[in-house]
């Protein structure tokens, strides 16, 4: 016969579940803190930092809700500032913070550290030292800085407008040297220093310092180029593509300074005021004396303004370069010229947002807008530009320009992870030791929109505008982003279109 346990005793049984469990995990703490390990704390087993973060969850019922931060390591920056790391993580030593978002915190610090394009890898690591304190490690791996090296540059606008339009025609490169310098003194500051020649002449510099100030709040940016093309657009013909200007001979000289003023104070917003003064001459009396009124909205063949600009955005995503989760918005006004009518006087005002969304299982969405508008509404051709310049853009309209005084620009894409692999690279070397490689297959639809004056309407102006395709994206090392796009559009072509953009 079994007796029956009596409740009294099965209450005290299950009161002592709580303190049971804290024996037992603080048990598996001890076991684990004392692993026979290297002197640096930072190279413990993976598995063992995956149980640590578990025996963190466990600990939740029985310890404090928050944890505190004993200490921040850092590690592998050899040339860059600790401090400029540090920067970008939004928590400190000494910090308590819930330890259930423990994990949040490190993924989001990790994606701010590696947005700052300074590393090619960014590992944030806790270890628990007691049931109330953790030490977060954070590993990186620094890219490759220095950047000497030939440059072979189109003078069109895109790899598309030089292939269908001009033919690949070789005569329409412009080639030299570049050398840029990112993170030039540790504190992710770059110097750009430009000497090209060719169908074009281009002399250039510039150098960025983000954060001059002892808060890493504050920077500074200056430039200075000068310029000069053997040929230059006038007007937009009966095909929405340009009208060319060539004699032979430099037709247009440029040159131009500018300084600028960087505020940003948290993770995610930034402010930049700027004011730049450009000089523009016209080479050639023919084109001068003949288009000059329309180019510069005054009969002159030079001229010389002010632009004076202020933008603000906000940036929070997993990765700056290819965004897959989180949002871009963000604002610009400029105001070109001293006066508001007449010659190259321009107000414009500008405004976009892009989302980025998980739908689970390799799925990603994109959501991307873009407005603009110019005022007074009757402008000079140079500031005219709207549809194929910037973020103005659709895909499969890539060989056609859309001037205009207004224009919106609409865009969704979905995404799917196809496939990811690691390249080994043959040679040793402290920077690049795999090669890895990722492909996104994707679908998209565009619609946009450009108004302009009757007086200067081309077939493309003043309707609605719509684009589709599928394609895929290859990003490989330093976020370098290779794309191929089959897509039609609504004058009923279709065709290939190559994109690049990020990398180094």
């Amino acid at each position: 016969m079994i007796s029956k346990i009596p409740d009294k005793v099965l209450d005290k049984e299950v009161s002592l579940l709580p303190t049971m469990k804290l024996i037992s995990t603080y048990l598996i703490l001890i076991l684990l803190i004392n692993l026979p390990q290297s002197a640096n704390a930072q190279k413990l087993p993976g598995d063992t930092s995956i149980i640590l973060d578990k025996a963190i969850e466990l600990l939740a019922d029985t310890v404090s809700e928050f944890i505190h931060i004993k200490e921040i390591h850092i590690n592998g920056n050899k040339k860059t500032k600790a401090y400029i790391i540090n920067r970008e993580i939004q928590f400190n030593t000494d910090d308590s913070i819930r330890r259930t978002s423990l994990r949040a915190q490190m993924e989001q610090a990790r994606s701010q550290v590696y947005n700052t394009n300074l590393f090619t890898d960014v590992k944030f690591t806790s270890v628990l030292t007691s049931f109330n304190e953790v030490e977060i490690f954070v590993d990186v791996k620094e890219r490759w800085y220095i950047y000497p090296s030939p440059r072979f540059q189109l003078i069109d606008r895109n790899f598309s407008e030089w292939i269908k339009v001009h033919n690949a025609d070789l005569e329409r490169v412009t080639y030299g040297a570049k050398y840029t310098q990112y993170n030039l003194s540790g504190r992710r500051d770059v110097l750009n220093i430009n000497i090209l020649t060719g169908y074009s002449r281009n002399l250039s510099f510039s150098y960025l310092q983000p954060f001059s100030n002892k808060k890493l709040t504050e920077g500074f940016s200056v430039s200075g180029s000068f310029l000069q093309n053997r040929e230059i657009p006038f007007a937009v013909d009966s095909n929405n593509r340009f009208k060319l200007f060539r004699n032979g001979d430099f037709v247009r000289q440029s040159s131009g300074a500018a300084i600028a003023y960087i505020s940003r104070k948290g993770y995610f917003r930034s402010h930049v005021f700027s004011f730049g003064i450009q000089t523009l001459s016209l080479k050639d009396k023919a084109f001068s004396d003949v288009n000059s009124t329309d180019y510069f909205h005054k009969n002159t063949s030079s001229v010389v303004f002010p632009d004076f600009q202020y933008g603000y955005q906000y940036s929070n995503t997993n990765n700056v370069n290819y965004p897959l989760t989180g949002r871009i918005y963000g604002t610009r006004v400029l105001k070109r010229g001293l006066g508001f009518t007449g010659g190259l006087n321009l107000l414009q005002l500008d405004a976009y947002r892009n989302s980025y969304d998980a739908y689970g299982k390799g799925w990603f969405g994109v959501l991307s807008t873009v407005g603009m508008i110019k005022l007074p509404f009757d402008q000079a051709f140079l500031n005219r530009r709207a549809i194929g310049f910037g973020g103005l853009f659709l895909r499969g309209l890539d060989s056609y320009v859309v001037d205009g005084v207004a224009a919106a620009v609409a865009k969704y894409t979905i995404r799917k992870k196809v496939l990811a692999f690691n390249m080994k690279v043959p040679i040793k070397n402290r920077f690049l030791q795999k090669i890895p490689f990722t492909f996104y297959a994707k679908t998209f639809a565009d619609g946009g929109y450009a108004y302009n004056k009757s007086i200067y309407q081309s077939p493309l102006n003043n309707k609605l505008l719509y684009t589709g395709g599928v394609g895929i994206d290859m990003i490989t090392f330093y976020d370098l982003v290779i794309g191929v796009d089959y897509s039609f559009n609504q004058l009923g072509e279709k065709g290939l279109f190559l994109r690049v953009q990020g990398g180094f």
